[in-house]
């Protein structure tokens, strides 16, 4: 995330770009965005983040049980 003419992200912006991350499949850059809120741009992180962050790696983790079920089948 970057910062434009100015504008910096505020905390319904991260909400956004992290739930983005979730449902796209990028957990590095979901944790990246989390890990930049307060060092980079002065956003403490609120229970939404948090949720978010939640849901990133849950969904990660599933994925990684699904291919493993896949993989003991055959």
């Amino acid at each position: 995330m970057t910062q434009g003419e100015g504008i910096s992200p505020d905390d319904i912006t991260f909400v956004g770009a992290i739930l983005a991350c979730s449902h796209g499949g990028m957990v590095a850059k979901g944790r990246e965005l989390f890990e930049s809120m307060e060092q980079k741009f002065s956003v403490t992180p609120r229970l939404e983040h948090y949720g978010c962050m939640v849901d990133l790696l849950g969904r990660a983790v599933q994925e990684t049980c699904k291919k493993l079920i896949i993989l003991y089948r055959e």
